[in-house]
């Protein structure tokens, strides 16, 4: 990261302040963005608790998630029957399209074969939903861990590979998200691409189900997303990018399985970056840049000028999931401030990013304070977890990423693209106008 004090790596024999989300949770996430899915977390009533509590805070909608709701005796004599009466219910009940069996550290642990009962199931109920096994302990990784296995899973098991003699849907390029892109960063993307004459296929696509939008009431879950046969049609893409480190291999398994070319894309979050990408589009589509992109640019590089006296020089500290943390820092440095200290959520080098962070603890509050302590901070961006060690330091603070409970309508909030870009530097320059020593006209 550029301007990174990394201050002195250390070992701890415990984490204080975490802020680390679970790996189940960021599996689930996955499938909340695909069409009538239903997530059901393989293991105790209080691990599928604890992360329903979390994405319902932070969406403000119900979520659909499931759970084979373990005990002491199904542990040790055999969870198999706890996963048939699980998927009888969901089904029965929800009539879901795809269903994510999702493993915790509890049944990791104990061994459970969660594929073998899965295939005796179907064999069992012939003509059910397709049941897709991610294994998401909650001791490897986390948040950005469980979303990597499960999007990595669902194109295995939903998107068949070419055949040699189908042809490419002209114009038709495939979208694959990480964890760092909410409803309304997924929205902003799938609009460029849509402006350029292009078809997107998403996934997941959190911006048809995850954004607060109002049903019709015949689904006891979640409507929109990625549908079955958006996924099977994805073999049919020349083009698929991927955005984030996190979507990385699954982009990469998606493009092989078509037989065509990927291309991931770190960040959408600086001017240079929205260029280059439109770019790449243009060059898929042909045509040119619509009036629309343009004028978006034009107040885009308006707003930069008005708040760059705010930016310019502030020293900011970050801490969030690697995906995430890549695209806000871009932001900021892309303004002229400084990143001092910034503390990733779950192990950024296992997502490629072992040049930007050093080596030392991760997913610790309190981590994030002992590198920036001593130094003067402006600004506290993380998210709502941080709210409190801000306030203990006396830091401001600013919401952002995975969950936000403080702020109104932020899964809607986009970062990314001229106009996401536009509106992040709006909400980031009215918090820093808010701190008592900057007021230009005294």
């Amino acid at each position: 990261m550029q301007g990174l004090n990394p201050g002195q790596a250390k070992k701890k024999p415990l984490s204080i302040d975490p802020l680390k989300m679970s790996a189940p949770l960021g599996a689930a996430l996955v499938f909340l963005g695909i069409d009538r899915a239903v997530p059901i977390l393989h293991g105790s009533q209080g691990c599928a608790a604890f992360a329903k509590n979390v994405l319902t805070r932070h969406f403000r909608e119900p979520i659909p998630l499931g759970t084979t709701a373990l005990s002491q005796e199904t542990v040790i004599l055999g969870a198999q029957d706890a996963v048939f009466k699980a998927l009888d219910n969901t089904i029965r009940k929800q009539n879901p399209s795809v269903i994510g069996m999702i493993t915790t550290a509890l049944t990791e642990t104990s061994g459970d074969d969660v594929e073998g009962a899965v295939i005796e199931y179907g064999v069992s109920h012939p003509g059910g939903p397709p049941v897709v096994v991610v294994h998401a302990p909650d001791f490897r990784g986390g948040l950005s861990t469980g979303y990597r296995a499960a999007v990595e899973a669902v194109v295995k098991a939903c998107v068949p590979p070419r055949g040699d003699g189908q042809p490419w849907i002209p114009g038709q390029v495939n979208l694959i998200f990480g964890p760092g892109y909410g409803p309304g960063d997924v929205e902003e993307v799938k609009n460029m691409v849509a402006a350029m004459g292009l078809l997107p296929l998403a996934l997941p696509d959190l911006s048809t189900s995850m954004d607060g939008h109002l049903g019709d009431g015949e689904l006891d879950g979640l409507d929109g997303g990625t549908s079955l046969s958006d996924l099977a049609r994805m073999s049919w893409s020349a083009y698929t990018f991927s955005f984030g480190r996190t979507a990385q291999r699954a982009g990469e398994d998606v493009a092989a399985r078509a037989k065509g070319r990927h291309v991931n894309i770190p960040h959408l979050n600086t001017l240079d970056a929205v260029d280059d990408f439109l770019e790449l589009l243009l060059r898929i589509g042909g045509g040119k840049v619509p009036e629309s992109m343009r004028i978006q640019r034009d107040r885009l590089m308006d707003r930069m000028l008005d708040v760059h006296a705010l930016f310019s020089g502030i020293r900011v500290v970050l801490a969030g999931e690697p995906d995430w943390l890549c695209m806000t820092e871009a932001a900021f440095v892309g303004m002229g401030a400084s990143v001092v200290a910034a503390v990733a959520a779950d192990d950024p080098k296992a997502f490629g990013y072992s040049a930007w962070w050093p080596e030392g603890d991760y997913g610790d509050l309190e981590e994030c304070v002992a590198r920036w302590e001593g130094c003067s901070v402006d600004l506290w961006v993380s998210n709502s977890h941080g709210a409190r060690v801000a306030r203990r330091t006396g830091v401001p603070f600013l919401s952002g990423g995975l969950p936000v409970w403080d702020r109104l309508g932020v899964p809607n909030e986009a970062s990314v693209g001229y106009r996401g870009l536009w509106e992040w530097l709006a909400r980031v320059g009215s918090r820093l106008m808010q701190r008592e020593e900057v007021h230009p006209s005294e």
